[in-house]
């Protein structure tokens, strides 16, 4: 079985191009990986400048400390803008290049042809008699949902309420007036952390840097979310901190601190002690 990879165009006066000769090979490696990024949607998402930058660092693996001069060179190269979109995506790459616009055009010529064969009299609705015999004998509206009750009115499946989006420091003064614990028993984490072997401590330095983000003072403090337990676990699964990394060995996963891991545990230390 085949299997469809996605790519992009890459065009052979690359290697000519001034504005790449004129760049480090280091940013020419990196430009190449915004191209990826830009192809798998990654640079499309709907997400704070911010978040993007933490987003495309960990992506081609470039520290989150360096990856905004990183930005810089590209702008002034002339190569993406500040969203880091590439300027001439849409003049090197086409249409025709992805598969969405041909699938969508089949689904409406087959979603068309249905229509059509439907309304030229293959499948007849049968007209009920006005004076046709009722044989149905469940009339049991207890047991028929769909039965209108009685007045006219008809059942209504009750929505699910939609949680109210809040800030950080919201979402955590509420678990201490109900007694809860914001993250050390949230199911969803311990079971990453028991399938991963990620040592909780690693996450504790991954919660106190995330409140450090979002909580009193951070720079996204004014973000709002329905669900902060689940935002956090998503930061953890994609490593965006880049606080610890792993290495397999016989025994299994082992992990370690980076540099920036080390430095949020100094932080921490020298909080607590203070």
């Amino acid at each position: 079985m085949s299997i469809s990879l996605p790519w992009f165009r890459m065009y052979t006066d690359f290697l000519n191009d001034p504005k790449m000769i004129a760049l480090s090979f280091e940013d020419q490696r990196h430009f190449i990986g915004i191209l990826a990024l830009k192809s798998d949607g990654a640079l499309d998402a709907d997400c704070d400048p911010d978040l993007l930058n933490r987003i495309v660092a960990q992506r081609l693996w470039i520290d989150h400390a360096i990856i905004k001069e990183v930005k810089k060179r590209l702008v002034r190269a002339g190569l993406i803008n500040e969203e880091w979109q590439p300027l001439a995506w849409d003049k090197r790459q086409f249409k025709s290049d992805s598969s969405k616009e041909r699938v969508a055009k089949f689904r409406a010529k087959k979603q068309q042809e249905s229509s059509q064969r439907y309304g030229n009299g293959e499948v007849t609705l049968q007209k009920r008699p006005s004076n046709a015999i009722d044989t149905d004998t469940d009339t049991d509206t207890d047991n028929n949902p769909l039965t209108p009750l009685a007045g006219g009115e008809s059942p209504e499946t009750e929505k699910p309420k939609r949680k109210t989006r809040i800030q950080l420091k919201t979402f955590i003064q509420n678990c201490k007036d109900s007694g809860e614990k914001a993250i050390s028993e949230y199911k969803p984490l311990l079971d990453y952390v028991d399938a991963t072997g990620l040592p909780m401590e690693y996450v504790q330095i991954a919660w106190e840097t995330f409140k450090d983000e979002f909580g009193p003072g951070g720079v996204n403090e004014n973000r709002l979310q329905a669900d902060w337990r689940r935002h956090f676990l998503n930061y953890v699964k994609k490593g965006y901190y880049r606080l610890w990394y792993a290495k397999a060995d016989g025994s299994g996963t082992m992990y370690m601190l980076t540099t920036q891991g080390v430095q949020a545990q100094a932080l921490i230390a020298h909080r607590e002690a203070a």
